[in-house]
């Protein structure tokens, strides 16, 4: 399961006065908040990853393996559409369309850069 992290800006004047009814937001308003969730996409299958731990390996296969490590701890956790393969345009779409859907307006993608330079 990817883990999303939320970035929300936090104004507290205008959270109490929207709160109090005084200067309600609305969703066209210009003060709304810019909502982006943090994304790491992992999880499909790499060439580099299947060179070090085997073929068909993806991050999957460590969330498969996760077990509770105290009491009431839900271990593993299976994702609500399965293991999905990000590498397919459609899955993404699909989370791309949830994110959208519940007011996420961004990503922040976790991205690895193999060709270099290293900095």
């Amino acid at each position: 399961m990817a883990v999303l992290i939320l970035i929300i800006g936090f104004n507290p004047h205008s959270y109490l006065e929207g709160i109090a009814g005084e200067n309600p937001i609305t969703p066209n308003d210009e003060s709304r908040y810019t909502v982006a969730a943090y994304y790491f996409p992992s999880y499909h299958p790499d060439p580099r990853r299947e060179a070090m731990y085997g073929e068909g390996w993806t991050e999957w296969e460590l969330v498969k393996k996760a077990r509770p490590r105290f009491e009431n701890h839900d271990q593993p956790r299976i994702p609500e559409r399965g293991y999905e393969d990000e590498s397919d345009p459609k899955v993404m779409a699909r989370k791309i369309d949830a994110a959208a859907d519940h007011g996420i307006d961004a990503f922040i993608f976790d991205w690895y850069w193999y060709n270099g330079p290293f900095l």
